[in-house]
This record gives C-alpha cells, sequence and structure tokens, in this order.
C-alpha cells in the first residue's frame, strides 16, 4: 500500500509554485517524488493540488507494464502452472495435446492479437468443416479460457476476450442416441473376447479384462491396484481404489484417482475374489496386482488399447473397443439386474452421473420391453 509524506511547496523563479509528495510503495525500493505546479499559494491550492497529485501517483502505481507474448511460448508456462496447481497427470496431458493442435493455427500470433472473433471462427470451423465432436470442441474452448485467463493475471493481456467467445454446438442427439448400445460389450462380445486372447495366449490381458469387467474400475485404476489394497471385512473381500497408474518416467501410482468420487472401496464378487488370489502368489504387498506376462510391469493403458485395435479391427466390430468399454459393460450388468442407480453411481465411482445414466435407462428400457412383450392376457 502506497505511503504519503508530508507534501512541500517551494516558489519557482516565474513566481509560481511547485507542490511536490515523496512516496513509498511495496513495488519498489527506496523513496519516489512527484510533482505538479500552482499558480497560488493558498490552502485551497493545496488541498486542490495534493488531491491530484495523489490521484496520479496511484494511478500511475497501478499501471502493469504488459508484455507482448506468443502462443508458443506462453503454453510451457501456462503448462508449468496447471503442474503446481497439482492437476492430475492425465488431465494436464490431455491440455497438453489440446495446446499443440491451437498452437498449430496461433503459433507465432502475440496472445494480446488473438481476438475472439478469431476464436469463435477456429471454433466454429473445427464443428463444421472438420466435424470434431461437441466435446472435442468444448474441451478446445475452455482451453482457450485458461490461456486468456492465464495471460491476463501475468500481465500478457490488458482485455480479456473471454466473454465474447461463443460456440454454436451442432444437433448430436442422434447420434448420441445411435452411440449407447456402442458404449458397452454384449454377452457375446465379452465370449469372443476372450476366445481371442486364449487364442493368442494372452492370460494376463484375459484376467485384466475380467477384473474391470467385474469391478467396473477405470483402467488406471485398476492397474494400480496393489496386493496391499485387497482386504476382508467380516465374509466380504474389498478392493480399496486408492489411486491410478500414469506414465512420467516411468509408469508409477499417481496417489489420488480422476476424481474424488473415484476414491472408494469396491466389493468384490466371487470370480473377482478368485482372480486376487490368484495373482497374489509370491507377490510383495507393494506389488502390482496385474502386471503384464512379459516384461514383469503394470499392465497400463497404452499397450491394452493398442492390442484391443488389433482384435477390433479382426473381429470387424461395429463399435470401436478400449479399455474404458468394460466399465460400462459393468454398469449394463448392473442395470439388467435392477440395482438403483446412486448405487451404480457409487460404486464406480462417477463424479457426473450423465454417463452412467444414459446407460442405465437404455438398459432398464429394454428390460421393460422384455417384460411388457411377456405381459399378455
Amino acid at each position: 500500500m502506497v505511503r504519503f509524506y508530508t507534501p512541500q511547496v517551494v516558489p519557482l523563479k516565474n513566481g509560481k509554485y511547485e507542490l511536490s509528495i515523496r512516496y513509498r510503495d511495496e513495488s519498489f525500493t527506496g523513496i519516489k517524488k512527484k510533482a505538479i505546479r500552482l499558480s497560488k499559494d493558498t490552502a485551497y491550492a493545496r488541498g486542490k493540488g495534493e488531491t491530484t497529485l495523489k490521484k496520479r501517483i496511484k494511478d500511475s502505481l497501478s499501471e502493469i507494464e504488459y508484455k507482448d507474448t506468443t502462443l508458443d511460448k506462453l503454453k510451457d508456462k501456462l503448462i508449468s502452472n496447471m503442474e503446481e496447481q497439482g492437476l492430475a497427470y492425465k488431465t494436464i496431458e490431455t491440455y497438453k495435446a489440446n495446446l499443440n493442435v491451437i498452437n498449430k493455427t496461433f503459433k507465432d500470433q502475440t496472445v494480446s492479437t488473438i481476438k475472439a472473433v478469431t476464436v469463435n471462427r477456429y471454433l466454429n470451423d473445427a464443428s463444421y468443416k472438420k466435424k470434431l465432436s461437441n466435446g472435442t470442441v468444448h474441451s478446445f474452448m475452455v482451453l482457450f479460457f485458461k490461456i486468456f485467463n492465464y495471460a491476463e493475471q501475468f500481465g500478457y493481456l490488458k482485455d480479456n476476450p473471454n466473454s465474447k467467445i461463443k460456440v454454436n454446438y451442432r444437433d448430436e442427439s442422434k447420434k448420441k442416441l445411435d452411440k449407447i448400445e456402442n458404449w458397452y460389450l454384449t454377452d457375446d462380445e465379452f465370449k469372443t473376447l476372450m476366445n481371442y486372447c486364449d487364442e493368442k495366449k494372452r492370460p494376463d490381458y484375459k484376467e485384466f479384462f475380467q477384473w474391470l469387467y467385474l469391478t467396473g474400475m477405470r483402467i488406471g485404476e485398476g492397474s494400480a491396484i496393489q496386493v496391499k489394497d485387497i482386504f476382508k471385512i467380516d465374509d466380504t473381500y474389498y478392493a480399496d481404489v486408492n489411486g491410478t497408474l500414469i506414465c512420467k518416467k516411468g509408469w508409477r501410482k499417481q496417489p489420488f484417482t480422476k476424481t474424488v468420487k473415484g476414491m472408494r472401496k469396491v466389493s468384490l464378487p466371487d470370480q473377482a475374489v478368485e482372480l486376487y488370489q490368484k495373482h497374489k502368489v509370491d507377490k510383495k504387498d507393494d506389488d502390482y496386482l496385474f502386471t503384464n506376462m512379459y516384461s514383469g510391469g503394470p499392465l497400463n493403458v497404452s499397450s491394452v488399447d493398442r492390442w484391443l485395435g488389433i482384435f477390433n479391427d479382426k473381429e470387424e466390430l461395429t463399435k470401436d473397443i478400449s479399455s474404458h468399454i468394460f466399465r460400462h459393460t459393468h454398469v449394463s450388468k448392473l442395470a439388467e439386474a435392477g440395482f438403483p442407480l446412486p448405487v451404480i453411481s457409487d460404486r464406480v465411482g462417477h463424479e457426473n452421473e450423465e454417463t452412467t445414466r444414459k446407460i442405465y435407462l437404455h438398459i432398464t428400457k429394454k428390460v421393460h420391453k422384455k417384460y411388457d412383450d411377456k405381459m399378455v392376457l
């Protein structure tokens, strides 16, 4: 906060007067002085001059020296800031990937010259020309918000254009409706995948997929399960989901999950308990429960998704199969068995119940239809 010293008035040779004020502020070291001219040395003139001078000093101190920088240079600072905030590794990696996409267009442009209309055109082209999904376009918009907010906060931007950035989303209602059945595996599809694992002699993949199917864990959560994370209360076994597997200078366990609700205890059905009993043999408490049969390292999303992609191409399935499909399949089986939506959401640790709700309603609608068809007089 600025500190003012007693004003001083001295006469000048031209018959006028100089009113000066010395001041100190935390933004600089030492003491500075500012002055104005007075035509008269009266109490009124001094009072008015002092008010004017103090306002000028405060205005000058509040002015920020804005520094121009390109998006290419700013993006590294933004990512470092995200890391300092403690954002999840996977979240930061997603931001990095999207920043690199945006950077191809705006790389050499200074942030202060990127206008809202330019961003709106970019987002509109991404949606209607490149046919990117609404979700992807929305993630780009959120990233632009973060770029401009960071630039404004740290003196690279004076006028923040965020309030003028808008997206005209495409109508994806039909696409979403068609996609729901592709979010999970049917019993026949899951059986085909298990047979493929046997054919390729990959029991490690087969049993890990069964674990994800039976527990509803995200692949990072399932990969990060250690022997010590399984415990028993009375006659029930539980898995303590307390982290996720990330790749940062090698694969390691991050001590938190994607969302707060992801930190949970999952009861294990009998078949999952059998998998635990089998895979804990000759392992220490800190060892990962599921490991690659060749490398001995944890099963990770990259290798698993590549392998599932090969299976998908071979079988020529109409749905894209990734490691996340087992989680959705778990939701579909619970819905089919009649479990309430809140119970399912708690079990899989969904922060946002939208995906769970859509699968739940889709499955229960099919079950009700079967029931209605059988109800005849």
